[in-house]
Formats: C-alpha cells, structure tokens, sequence
C-alpha cells in the first residue's frame, strides 16, 4: 500500500500527532513555554486533518496499531493536561504572594512632608 491510502495516512497522521504531543511534553519539563504554542498550532492542523481523513473513510479503517497510537496520544495529552494545571496553579499562587507583598511595601510607605511645612519663611 502507497501513502495515499486512507489506513496509511490515518497512521502517519497519529504517529505525527504523538511526536508532537511529546515534544509539548519535553517543552514544557524543561520550561520552554514560547514554543509549546507552535507546536500545538501544528497538533492541530494534523487533527483537522485526521478528523477529515476518518470521516471519509470511518473507524472502519481504523487498524489495531492506530488504536494503540491513539490511547498513547490519549496518555500524553492527559499528562499535559496535568502538568499545565499544575503550572498554571503554581503561577496563581505565584501572583497571590506578589499581591500580598506588594500590599505590605505600600503600608510602609511614610507620608512625605509637604513643601509648605519644609518652606523656611512658614
């Protein structure tokens, strides 16, 4: 079977699918946030495209191997998931810190005089 066939293209696009999930996956274990957005931009222009190649073709192409690609998909995209809650929850608290900090320099602050008081002539 060539490329141009629908259960080789379903497979092509999951195995291209997976390599990018991965690649969100190390991105962001390594806190490269700037380059998660790119790639998820390409995962998904390769859904659109899966999701058009199988309803042409419906699950019946589908072969054993795809599945397994898919719940490893499925796996990675969870662990995503999690890892960007995680972050995200971790920025949050991040900015409620900074919230409070900022709150406590603001109460030190002492009012300045005022130049009339300073003025020798008052």
């Amino acid at each position: 079977m060539g490329d141009h066939h629908p259960e080789d293209q379903i497979g092509g696009y999951l195995l291209q699918w997976k390599k990018l999930c991965l690649e969100q996956v190390d991105a962001l274990s390594r806190n490269e946030l700037d380059i998660i957005e790119p790639i998820h931009r390409q995962s998904v222009s390769i859904q659109i495209r899966l999701d058009k190649c199988i309803s042409k073709t419906g699950t019946k192409a589908l072969r054993p191997r795809d599945m397994e690609v898919m719940k490893e998909i499925l796996c990675l995209e969870q662990k995503l998931e999690s890892e960007l809650q995680t972050g995200s929850q971790l920025i949050l608290e991040k900015i409620g810190q900074l919230r409070k900090n900022r709150s406590s320099i603001a109460g030190y602050k002492q009012p300045r005089t005022s130049a009339r008081l300073l003025n020798k002539s008052t």
